[in-house]
């Protein structure tokens, strides 16, 4: 299989046998401001559905009004969540939510994240590691390289029928350990990590653009407002032109979703960045599955 790592690894005894064999319904949790990550939950959940026959239930956090509750787990369910990767790690804006949410009675867990062609750094296994300590129990973890948010040139063409061939043998994996009813993944990489990737500039020195926020050409720009409306920050307000204040996560949602293509980074530490990156990562990355044996 091409662009494909599968992990097969033991199960840590000491779980509930025969627990998942009466499961009601899959919850499929995901952020996707590019809708890169829905997509690929999405293809999981429905192959997953179909192995089971189990109902999908869909929990969509990317929109601030969508994180003041937190989703409930009930312990008949299997849980799949999905998130993109920044700088190695999940997206930090979002780890608290992230964290509080996920909480559980033994619902079997399977943790998906996307990257763009980099690396995924400690963002799978610190993914996983919060599961397990909120009382899930993680039976599968994936990584899967997609087209970067930052430049159509890095993984163009992503994801290819080849990935999807993994993703669904992936499900499989995972529909058997359900069925199963027992065992969970055992620790891999670093579940508790603490540092960030740093980005850096085509002389390979720090590139600082933490603050940098998305300019609009006044040319292009209808004052539509539709960039404010699919900030996951809630950052952005229209006042006459698109206002970018508060917290900027470079997701790129309001560049991906503008018809003009009116707003672009200007910021000359973030074009040295995505210039590294498009003379770097060019080579396809290959996606990782973690699965019980």
């Amino acid at each position: 299989m091409e662009n494909c790592n599968i992990h097969a690894v033991g199960a840590s005894a000491g779980r509930t046998q025969g627990a998942s064999l009466h499961l009601r319904g899959i919850t499929a949790v995901f952020f996707s401001p590019c809708s890169g990550t829905a997509g690929r939950v999405g293809l999981l959940c429905s192959a997953l559905a179909q192995r089971l026959g189990l109902p999908v239930r869909r929990v969509d956090y990317t929109l601030p009004a969508a994180r003041v509750q937190l989703p409930p787990f009930g312990p008949y369910e299997l849980v799949v969540w999905g998130s993109p990767v920044y700088a190695g790690r999940l997206p930090n804006k979002l780890k608290d939510y992230v964290e509080a949410s996920l909480r559980g009675e033994g619902s079997p867990f399977v943790g998906l994240v996307t990257f763009g062609n980099r690396s995924h750094g400690d963002a799978l296994s610190e993914l996983v590691g919060l599961a397990r300590r909120g009382g899930l129990r993680p039976i599968g973890a994936a990584a899967l390289a997609m087209p970067h948010v930052f430049s159509a040139l890095i993984a163009a063409g992503r994801p290819t029928a080849a990935d999807d061939e993994g993703l669904l043998r992936f499900a499989d994996a995972v529909a058997e350990a359900v069925v199963g009813g027992v065992g969970c993944l055992p620790p891999f990489g670093n579940e508790s990590p603490d540092a960030y990737y740093t980005p850096l500039r085509v002389d390979g020195s720090p590139a600082r653009f933490l603050k940098a926020t998305p300019q609009a050409d006044v040319r292009l720009c209808t004052r539509c407002g539709l960039c404010a409306t699919v900030c996951p920050m809630g950052s952005v307000s229209m006042e006459g032109l698109p206002r970018f204040g508060g917290v900027c996560i470079k997701c790129q949602a309001c560049i991906s979703a503008c018809r003009r293509g009116a707003l672009s980074f200007a910021d000359g530490d973030f074009r040295s960045h995505v210039a590294m990156l498009e003379q770097t990562f060019t080579c396809p990355a290959p996606n990782v599955f973690y699965t019980l044996q």
